[in-house]
């Protein structure tokens, strides 16, 4: 079942309004989620290449608005009754995200050791696999357990794991873990191990 996240980011780089998203939302696929689009200035939406007026009056959606409102799309299993609620964001909007804040992921490693930092593409790729397993999780979270473990097990540079490899790494078994998890469950559930060298393997 598709549904729709809105992204205030999103909206003011494109410079509307959430009603106006739902207006061009509503052009596309004619739900209107019991709403009435009145107010909206149809001439704002066709200055900014949104919509185009026909001459017989028709609102016609440019190619920016379908992507746009292709681009908010996620994938839902969810019902209110049951209490279940499962989000899956499209592939268009994680790899946004990952490109709007892999290099300030990959920033906190910077100067700690030779090579800490990670290829970039190996960083992009294994985000963009976690996040696909992890939707709910923002990217500031992420920076959030970056930077919580940058400062607690990290700060010992002998055992620092390179950017990427706190994503995901595999042992010596080839079974893959992730310190990012694990440190995403620390911001999430608000508490921290003070002995950092607990968590060493």
């Amino acid at each position: 079942m598709n549904s729709i996240i809105l992204s205030t980011n999103v909206l003011e780089e494109v410079g509307i309004s959430a009603v106006e998203f739902l207006f061009l939302h509503f052009i596309h696929t004619e739900e209107n989620f019991g709403m009435t689009f009145n107010e909206i200035d149809v001439e704002k939406l066709q200055e900014k290449k949104l919509i185009k007026i026909s001459s017989k009056n028709e609102i016609i959606l440019r190619q920016q608005s379908i992507d746009l409102i292709e681009f908010s799309l996620i994938e839902v299993d969810i019902s209110f009754n049951n209490k279940k609620k499962k989000v899956t964001k499209s592939s268009r909007t994680i790899n946004k995200e990952v490109d709007d804040f892999v290099d300030e992921f990959r920033h906190k490693w910077h100067g700690l050791k030779a090579g800490a930092m990670g290829g970039k593409q190996a960083c992009v790729q294994k985000l963009t696999r976690w996040m696909k397993d992890n939707p709910t999780v923002t990217p500031e979270k992420i920076l959030s357990a970056a930077d919580l473990y940058l400062s607690t097990e990290g700060r010992d540079v002998r055992f620092l794991q390179r950017a990427d490899y706190f994503i995901y790494k595999q042992d010596s078994g080839r079974s893959e873990a992730s310190r990012l998890s694990a440190y995403v469950d620390d911001i999430v559930i608000g508490t921290t191990n003070d002995d950092w060298t607990t968590k060493l393997n």
